[in-house]
């Protein structure tokens, strides 16, 4: 045998492994391939990488994200908040602007405070909601982005009781 044929029959005896695997931690083949530690939020997922990717289909992505994430498939669905009002939050893969595998660290996130516009969700801000700091609604754990809470009542019926 040629070394060229034997390396070609390695690679492609691992490449079988990876595809008839059926049990969900990682194997050989996936850990070879694996850009980079995934983000903490998705730490736990790190070794089960069919939580995530099919085997040679990037189209099934997005689909094993809103899987996951309801609040985002709700939003998608209903066409309401940032991920179903923005068109390309609405209508390209997760990927595009989130790439988890960036290191335990990463904003894939990457809000920007300061030019956040409201608007594009379902909460314009208006009025007294305009000087508001975001940790007064949105909570600052786990993530700064998280969904508004019920602290409305906190102020509203404050400033009502004056």
């Amino acid at each position: 045998m040629t070394r060229f044929f034997e390396w070609v029959l390695g690679i492609g005896a691992i490449a079988a492994m990876a595809m008839i695997s059926g049990a969900r931690s990682q194997n050989i083949f996936e850990s070879l391939v694996m850009p980079g530690p995934l983000v903490s939020g998705h730490a736990k997922l790190e070794k089960e990488c069919n939580s995530c990717h099919e085997p040679f289909s990037r189209q099934s992505q997005t689909r094993l994200c809103i899987a996951c994430h309801k609040e985002t498939a709700n939003d998608r669905r209903d066409r309401r908040g940032f991920h179903g009002r923005q068109p390309d939050a609405l209508n390209k893969d997760c990927k595009y602007c989130h790439t988890d595998h960036k290191g335990r660290n990463a904003d894939i996130v990457q809000l920007d405070r300061e030019t956040f516009n409201h608007a594009a969700t379902n909460f314009e801000l208006k009025g007294g909601h305009k000087t508001v700091r975001c940790d007064g609604c949105h909570a600052t754990h786990p993530t700064p982005v998280a969904r508004a809470t019920s602290a409305c009542l906190h102020c509203h019926i404050r400033g009502a009781r004056r």
